[in-house]
């Protein structure tokens, strides 16, 4: 799996876990031909991630925007940063 990806994955993953109320059952499938990953929340696809777009089927706040930002970016010293100003 691409790095790019994979950051991204996990960042979803750690978004959804940490905001979830109840259980919450999550699919994550990974295309290797077509180099992109599927996020499946309670079996609803909710996400399409690849290395050029990712597309989430819900709006992010303008701190998980920045978040995922730099987790794409792998700037994590910005990332402390950033999270002072938001």
């Amino acid at each position: 799996m691409n790095d790019k990806v994979k950051r991204q994955v996990e960042w979803l993953a750690d978004e959804l876990l940490s905001n979830a109320t109840n259980g919450v059952m999550i699919h994550i499938v990974y295309d290797n031909n077509e180099g992109n990953a599927k996020v499946y929340l309670n079996g609803e696809k909710i996400a399409t991630i690849s290395e050029m777009v990712s597309t989430l089927n819900f709006p992010l706040s303008d701190k998980q925007t920045a978040e995922l930002y730099l987790c794409t970016c792998g700037h994590v010293r910005e990332c402390t940063e950033r999270e002072k100003v938001i």
